[in-house]
């Protein structure tokens, strides 16, 4: 294994979990999804923009229903934008899995579970639906069904001229100002966050669309598509 699969190890693992198998997640609503870091709604500090997450789904299905941005952008940055803050969201808020599943379901996202057992017991959530522009959107739990604690969180961004620019760009409005990354990741841009947690971009080059390093069905299409990942390292 060369020292770029290595690097890359950690990064594509969180995203080849989704292919071992899947059942439709239908558990009942949760309501009151959010336990807010910042008190005051009108806060426009970039982690406190939009980390009340009922208000964000409130925004999205609005979105969706008049088939518009209220910014005028297109719909690709603008739900760019939506899954970062969405990230940070159910990061900053330790949103469970059964929360976590309803906001997708009422955003449209058809999300499914799937489960498996390792040293601990792992459950995923990943939609089968996704918003323009926007290829997936995963998070990992890791615990027994009494509680299990958010062990990572992902999406993918498409492929395009600047896709990794607007990505950084939308990361700094929903976590703050980005540090110089970690060193010594071969590929791998990535910062320290609170509580241990990484937060990871990773741009897809020949090299893993031609090894299935993310899963088996990539295309030369998907050349430049960058993944975004917030995780816990595994000591």
């Amino acid at each position: 294994m060369n020292k770029t699969t290595l690097s890359f190890s950690v990064l594509c693992a969180v995203v080849l979990i989704w292919i071992i198998g899947c059942q439709v997640f239908d558990e009942p609503g949760i309501k009151n999804l959010t336990m807010p870091i910042h008190e005051s709604g009108d806060d426009e500090t970039p982690q406190g923009r939009r980390l009340h997450v009922d208000s964000l789904v409130s925004e999205i299905k609005e979105t969706l229903s008049s088939q518009s941005t209220q910014s005028g952008e297109s719909s690709e940055d603008y739900f760019l934008q939506i899954s970062s803050d969405l990230m940070a969201g159910l990061f900053y808020n330790e949103v469970s899995l059964k929360q976590a599943a309803e906001v997708f379901r009422d955003t449209g996202l058809r999300p499914y579970s799937e489960t498996y057992h390792s040293i601990q017991r792992i459950q995923t959530l990943k939609t089968r639906r996704n918003w323009p522009g926007v290829r997936y959107f995963m998070i990992e739990y890791i615990g027994d069904e009494e509680g299990s604690d958010i062990h990572s969180l992902s999406f993918e961004f498409q492929p395009g001229e600047g896709s990794k620019e607007k990505v950084l760009r939308s990361l700094e409005q929903s976590f703050g100002s980005l540090s110089e990354p970690v060193p010594d990741r071969v590929g791998i841009e990535e910062w320290r966050l609170p509580d241990g947690f990484r937060l990871a971009i990773y741009t897809l080059t020949k090299q893993d669309i031609d090894d299935g390093h993310i899963d088996k069905v990539r295309s030369p299409s998907d050349l430049g598509a960058v993944v975004v990942t917030l995780y816990k390292p595994m000591h």
